[in-house]
């Protein structure tokens, strides 16, 4: 299977695409479909270094994943913003 970083440009005032779905891939990889039908994944291994994102690196919690108005959640209110999943997801091709 191959894909592709996301790369279609967004003109500044158009809303970024709700997330519809989310699932855990691993440990820090989530499969994530959005509401203008783009699917793919996101590895969020960067994010896991922040002060604020540092519980995502426990397996379970980070498990806890779920969509919300949106956007990806976790219990305690780490998120992760619609316009930075759509710019940093790969996309599935298919």
């Amino acid at each position: 299977m191959t894909s592709t970083r996301s790369t279609t440009a967004v003109s500044p005032d158009a809303p970024a695409p709700d997330v519809v779905r989310v699932a855990v891939v691993d440990e820090q990889t989530l499969a994530i479909e959005l509401d203008d039908g783009r699917s793919g994944s996101l590895d969020i291994g960067w994010l896991r270094d922040l002060p604020a994102y540092e519980r995502l690196r426990n397996p379970s919690y980070f498990r806890m994943a779920a969509v919300d108005f949106g956007t990806v959640v976790w219990p305690e209110g780490e998120d992760l913003s619609p316009e930075s999943i759509a710019v940093r997801m790969v996309l599935a091709d298919g």
